[in-house]
C-alpha cells in the first residue's frame, strides 16, 4: 500500500512537471472556480507573475466559471482578458473536465465539486489582427477588380455637375448663389476623393511640369468647408513655387488625406496649418501640422502601415497609400505626434525640380529641423 502511495505521489509530481514545463498557460480550477494549480506561462500571459493565483477565483484574472465550462461542448473558447496592467488581450482556451473519485455520501454533500477543471490558454491577439488584416486584404481585393469602372463611371457625371455648378454661381444672386456655392464645394471635395482612389497607383513624379502651389492653394479653399463645419481653423502657408515635374493628382490626393485627418484629429477652436515650399537642393516640402489630440507612440509607429486604423469605420489604408506614393519617388514620409499636443506629417521628396530620367540616384535626407523658412 505504501508503494502504490509513493508511485501516485511521484506521478503527481511528474504531471505537475509537465504541465509548469508547457508553453501555453494551465490553470486547474474547481467546479466553484477556484484555483488549485497555475504554471509559470499561465502567470505570465495574464501578467501576473509575482502573484500567487492558487486560491483565487478564475473569475479573476481569466473569465466566469460558466463561461469556461459552457466552453467544453463547443471544443474552443475565444474571450477578451483585462490584464493588471489596464492592457486587454485575446484568448483561445480549451477546458477539460477532470471527474474525481468520490465517495458516494460525499457526492451528495459536494455535488458542485465532482469536477474540477483543466484550461489550457494562449494570447492570440496578434493571431486576431492578422486575420482582421487578412479579411480587409480579401474584401479590399475583390474592390480592386471593380474600381477601374466604377471611377470612371463617377468622374464624369462628378466633372458635368461640377461645371454646371460653376456656370450657375456666376449667373445667380443672393442666397441662392452661396446655396450653389456650398453644393460646389461638396462636389470638389467628391471629385478630389475620387481623384484619390484613383491616383494610388500612379507616379508622384511626372515629365510635365505643373503649378503644385496653385493646385494646394485650391485644395485649402475646398476643404475650409470641411474644417469650419468642425469649427477648426484651416492656415494656408503655400509658397509661390516654380513649376514642379510632379503629377498635380497625386499631390492633391497626399495632400487631401494628411489634411482630411489633421481635421479630424483636431478639437473645437483649433488650427491646422498647411505648408509647402522648395528647400534649397530643390528639395520639395509639404508639412501638415494640427493642435489636435495627438497619438502614443505605439500608434505613431504603426500609423502607416496597411490596414492599421484607429477609426471605428476607417480603412486603415490612406496613410500608408500616401506613404508608398512618397517613397516610390524616393522621398520620405516623417510622422512627429505627442498625445494632448497634435500631430505633424512631413512629405519631403528630394530633387523635385528635375524630371525623371535626370535625377541623382542617391536617396534624399529629411533635415532633423524640417523646411527651411
Amino acid at each position: 500500500m505504501t508503494g502504490a502511495r509513493t508511485t501516485g505521489a511521484a506521478n503527481q509530481a511528474w504531471a505537475k512537471d509537465v504541465l509548469r514545463a508547457l508553453g501555453a498557460g494551465v490553470i486547474v480550477f474547481s467546479g466553484r472556480g477556484d484555483i488549485v494549480f497555475c504554471n509559470s506561462r499561465a502567470r505570465v500571459v495574464l501578467g501576473r507573475e509575482g502573484d500567487d493565483l492558487v486560491g483565487a477565483n478564475v473569475a479573476e484574472v481569466l473569465v466566469d466559471v460558466k463561461e469556461l465550462t459552457a466552453s467544453i461542448e463547443e471544443g474552443r473558447l475565444e474571450c477578451e482578458v483585462a490584464l493588471p496592467s489596464g492592457a486587454r488581450i485575446v484568448i483561445g482556451a480549451t477546458v477539460t473536465a477532470l471527474e474525481r473519485d468520490r465517495d458516494p455520501a460525499e457526492r451528495s454533500l459536494h455535488p458542485s465539486e465532482e469536477s474540477s477543471y483543466v484550461c489550457m490558454f494562449q494570447d492570440i491577439t496578434q493571431l486576431r489582427q492578422v486575420q482582421v488584416e487578412r479579411d480587409r486584404l480579401l474584401q479590399m481585393s475583390a474592390l480592386n477588380a471593380a474600381l477601374p469602372s466604377v471611377l470612371h463611371e463617377l468622374r464624369n457625371p462628378v466633372a458635368a455637375i461640377a461645371t454646371s455648378l460653376e456656370i450657375l454661381v456666376e449667373e445667380a444672386e443672393g442666397d441662392l448663389q452661396n446655396d450653389l456655392h456650398a453644393l460646389l464645394t461638396e462636389i470638389r471635395r467628391v471629385s478630389l476623393n475620387l481623384q484619390g482612389v484613383g491616383s494610388v497607383a500612379r507616379d508622384l513624379r511626372s515629365s510635365r511640369f505643373a503649378a503644385v502651389d496653385e493646385c494646394l492653394q485650391n485644395l485649402v479653399r475646398v476643404m475650409e468647408a470641411e474644417a469650419d463645419a468642425k469649427r477648426v481653423v484651416l492656415v494656408d502657408e503655400i509658397e509661390t513655387m516654380p513649376l514642379l515635374p510632379l503629377e498635380v493628382g497625386v499631390v492633391q490626393a497626399i495632400a487631401f488625406n494628411l489634411i482630411h485627418n489633421a481635421i479630424a484629429a483636431s478639437t473645437e477652436g483649433g488650427t491646422v496649418k498647411v505648408k509647402a515650399c522648395l528647400e534649397r537642393g530643390g528639395a520639395f516640402y509639404l508639412v501638415v501640422s494640427d493642435v489636435g489630440i495627438g497619438m502614443s507612440e505605439e500608434v505613431v509607429r504603426r500609423a502607416a502601415s496597411l490596414f492599421f486604423t484607429t477609426k471605428s469605420r476607417g480603412s486603415g489604408l490612406g496613410l500608408a497609400l500616401v506613404k508608398r506614393c512618397v517613397e516610390a519617388a524616393n522621398g520620405q514620409l516623417r510622422l512627429v505626434s505627442q498625445l494632448g499636443k497634435g500631430t505633424e506629417v512631413t512629405v519631403m521628396i528630394p530633387e523635385a525640380t528635375t524630371p525623371p530620367g535626370r535625377r541623382s540616384r542617391e536617396p534624399g535626407r529629411i533635415r532633423s529641423e524640417g523646411p527651411h523658412r
